[in-house]
Parts: C-alpha cells; sequence; structure tokens
C-alpha cells in the first residue's frame, strides 16, 4: 500500500505499538475462551438428580442389592457431615430425599473448591461498599504477589465478606474466580510468604476453605479432637487438622507448634 512522506512516517510510528496491541487482545481472547471452555466442562461434571435417579433404577434392576448397598453406603461415608443413615439394611430404605441431600452437597462443595477465605485480613472502616471492594481486592493481589502469584485482567477474582458489616470486626474476605492451581501455590506458599513478609502484613492473617455448613461441622469435630490428642501428649507433640476439605485428617507435628 502506497503512503505520502507525511502519512508514511506516522503509519511507521504507530504500526509497532498498534501491533503489539492486537497480540495482547488476542491473547486475552485465548484466555478467556480457555476459561468458558473450563466452565461447560465444570457443568458437564454437576450433578443432575433425574439422571442420578434414572442411574440409580438402572442399577437397582443390573445389579445385586448387596452390592448396590455397599456403593451407597460408600457414598455416605464421603458425606458424612449431610446424614447418618440408620436401619439401612435394604436398597429400599433409601429414600429419595436423603439421595437429594448427598447431590446437593456434591454440588456445592464442587462450586466451593477453588473458593479461598481470608481469615484476620483488615476492614476498611467506610460505609461505602465500593471503597471496602477495592481495598480488599488490593490486599488479595498484595497476598497473591507475596506467595508468587501473578494475576492478569482476564483472571475473574471477585472479592466479597462474609456476614454482616459491622465498623468494630474484621469479617472473613471470601475470594472466588480463583484458578486451581493459584489456590494450590497460593497454600503450598503461604506460610513461606508469612515469615519473609517484612511489612508484616501477613502476620494476623490466616487462609482456609470455602467450607459447606456440613464441612464446618466435621471441620469442629477434628479441631476439637486434635486439641485433645494434643492435651493428651503433655507437650510430646501437637495434633493438627490437614488436608483438603474432602480427605481432612489429624496428624501429629513436632515441636512447641501453637493450637
Amino acid at each position: 500500500m502506497w503512503f505520502c512522506t507525511d502519512c508514511r512516517e506516522k503509519v511507521e510510528k504507530n504500526i509497532i505499538p498498534d501491533l503489539e496491541i492486537e497480540e495482547k487482545c488476542h491473547q486475552i481472547m485465548i484466555k478467556f475462551e480457555n476459561r468458558v471452555s473450563r466452565l461447560e466442562e465444570i457443568s458437564k461434571d454437576k450433578c443432575d438428580t433425574s439422571v442420578v435417579s434414572r442411574k440409580r433404577q438402572d442399577i437397582e434392576e443390573k445389579c445385586d442389592k448387596k452390592e448396590v448397598m455397599k456403593i451407597v453406603k460408600d457414598e455416605f461415608s464421603l458425606n458424612k457431615g449431610i446424614i447418618s443413615p440408620q436401619n439401612m439394611n435394604n436398597i429400599e430404605d433409601i429414600d429419595n430425599n436423603v439421595i437429594s441431600s448427598v447431590i446437593s452437597e456434591m454440588n456445592e462443595q464442587k462450586n466451593r473448591e477453588d473458593n479461598i477465605v481470608f481469615y484476620g485480613v483488615t476492614e476498611l472502616n467506610s460505609k461505602n461498599g465500593k471503597e471496602r471492594q477495592s481495598h480488599d481486592c488490593k490486599i488479595v493481589n498484595e497476598i497473591m504477589n507475596l506467595c508468587d502469584i501473578v494475576l492478569d485482567n482476564t483472571d475473574l477474582i471477585r472479592t466479597s465478606r462474609i456476614g454482616k458489616y459491622d465498623s468494630e470486626k474484621h469479617r472473613p474476605l471470601l475470594v472466588t474466580g480463583c484458578e486451581t492451581e493459584n489456590k494450590k501455590k497460593l497454600f503450598r506458599n503461604f506460610n513461606s510468604a508469612q515469615s519473609h513478609d517484612q511489612n508484616s502484613k501477613m502476620d494476623k492473617i490466616r487462609v482456609g476453605h470455602d467450607l459447606t455448613q456440613s464441612e464446618r461441622i466435621e471441620e469442629k469435630k477434628l479441631f476439637s479432637k486434635a486439641k485433645e490428642l494434643t492435651q493428651q501428649s503433655k507437650g510430646e507433640f501437637n495434633s493438627k487438622v490437614r488436608g483438603p476439605p474432602w480427605a481432612r485428617k489429624i496428624v501429629k507435628v513436632s515441636g512447641s507448634v501453637k493450637m
């Protein structure tokens, strides 16, 4: 394409930045498409009560009832915070409402699995919700950076506080939309980032999973049991609760670690 001398200078001056902008936009679109594909895959894994009911009926027709009972009880053991099946010696004893409760719990756990909850994060003393949220987003970004996690404009991170606003308290800070790998990296690097934080911004901050109500009930039981075991050890070891929400367990930790 032909340009006059004046126009050619302007074109040559701007063509490189334009190409860089085009490439950045292309990369953003690729990342958005990947995120959409990921969300579509997740949605395929969601439990549908009608589908599960049909599968249950097929199993009853094709499998031995003792085998079916074993499968169902295995599922119950993984979701023991929801139900405590009693007198389930026959397949007929399993109520559809019970199955629906299990499915609902599984869906809720799936929805929350990439969420993060920060405790002890200072909340801005302001009646303006947007100002408080902006402050929270800034803190989350700082924590992520300290944990060697780099967020860009395509990361759909959202922050919100759990509970009603109270100027005298700092509510737990819920972070949603985090990538699975970023969450794993955060939990892996958090303690190290705290110990190397020269500005002491993370001293009083704790990080945890976004648990369902049934998971919180089980968590409370585990912490109570861990405390009891620590007291019984008489200083020989400390018992701590470790692991992801679906596989929490009590482990022994050497040294004088505070409960």
